[in-house]
């Protein structure tokens, strides 16, 4: 079974029911469908349009999810599943589903004030991401969510990191969406955090002028405008706040990255003068975001014991029971989400159940 041929009411995983086809993106198809062992909740299921994926395909999927697992903020989409098609090795993720609008068709009436506070909300999102050594390669308008107005700004979702990447990993993970993409990229240069604040820079302009910084139906004619050209940011200077917001894409455009902001964090501060009030204000990070993104280390030994066990067990058809212990805050909840994370990626179907004191109902952690 192919991408293109998931139909309404194919079962993927002999969990999730196709309903519809979202959207079709770079590496294949997305539908909305529904998690038959969750209440019917609806999902977001990727799956790689060929029927044959090449190596690198797969390893950008497999990619995707070992990423998003690890990455945590309440304005990351959560990635909640992957697996193989049946009977084939076509991958898929299942995601949270968002419905609500992309960033350019939600801020259609907004203030410039407004818009400053929006990117300011996706810059802080960056911040924690970079944090992180991950560069997400592919911001634009419709890879941002808003469900609601802009009252709803605080809880926007940063999602579609399938061309993200390790920022020290390999460097040829493909470009972009050409608009937003910046000139070092279309150079075959690495991608670093810089880049992804040139994206912020176009996505800046085209919120507040409503059109991109550079234009063309000739890609080759867009490279080159995006390499040599200078954006007109008379538009901008014109506006409420704006030749303070004018300098702040000036800075983001830059042809050379060095001489961007150095951070999305500084991009926040140049947002906050540029409005006239802090727009650190009111941020949503969790502090759990910050303790449980970064890499996983201390726990190497146990994670690897636990993966042994499994092995064996697989091997031989022979179960293991393992109890794990310690002290509040040792590490036991992030050593079995890296477990656990593992095992999805081998394949393995993994049950989650939790005990209730005074349960005494046979298998009642599963009912």
């Amino acid at each position: 079974m192919s991408a293109q041929a998931l139909k309404a009411g194919s079962i993927v995983g002999d969990r999730y029911r196709v309903e519809r086809i979202l959207g079709q993106g770079g590496l294949g198809m997305v539908y909305l469908a529904r998690d038959l062992t969750n209440g019917d909740m609806p999902v977001a299921l990727k799956v790689l349009a060929s029927r044959k994926p090449a190596e690198a395909e797969l390893s950008t999927l497999r990619q995707e999810f070992s990423l998003l697992s690890r990455l945590r903020h309440p304005n990351l989409i959560r990635i909640l599943d992957f697996g193989l098609i049946d009977g084939s090795h076509n991958p898929y993720l299942v995601e949270e589903y968002v419905e609500g609008q992309d960033l350019f068709d939600a801020s259609g009436q907004w203030s410039p004030e407004q818009v400053a506070h929006a990117v300011a909300v996706l810059c802080r999102v960056l911040h924690h991401v970079h944090s992180r050594g991950v560069v997400h390669r592919d911001i634009k308008p419709a890879n941002i969510l808003l469900s609601g107005g802009f009252e709803q700004i605080e809880k926007l979702k940063v999602l579609d990191f399938g061309l993200a990447q390790w920022a020290q990993g390999p460097k040829d993970c493909g470009v972009g969406t050409l608009a937003y993409t910046a000139p070092e990229i279309l150079l075959g240069q690495p991608a670093s955090s810089k880049s992804d604040l040139y994206s912020v820079g176009v996505l800046l302009y085209q919120l507040l002028s409503r059109t991109l910084p550079f234009e063309d139906e000739d890609a080759g004619f867009l490279i080159q405008k995006q390499l040599q050209g200078r954006a007109d940011l008379r538009p901008i200077e014109q506006l409420e706040h704006g030749p303070a917001l004018a300098q702040t894409i000036r800075s983001l455009l830059d042809k050379d990255p060095q001489n961007r902001p150095s951070s999305a964090e500084d991009v926040v501060r140049l947002l906050s003068v540029a409005a006239g009030h802090d727009l650190f204000r009111g941020r949503s990070e969790s502090v759990e975001a910050y303790f449980t993104a970064g890499r996983f280390v201390g726990r190497e030994k146990e994670l690897a014991l636990l993966k042994e066990r499994a092995g064996r067990a697989r091997d031989t058809g022979r179960g293991w029971s393992i109890f794990i212990t310690g002290e509040s805050g040792a590490g036991k909840s992030r050593l079995m989400e890296e477990f656990r994370i593992n095992s999805v990626l081998e394949g393995w179907r993994v049950l989650e159940a939790g005990c209730q004191r005074n349960d005494n109902r046979p298998y009642g952690p599963f009912r």
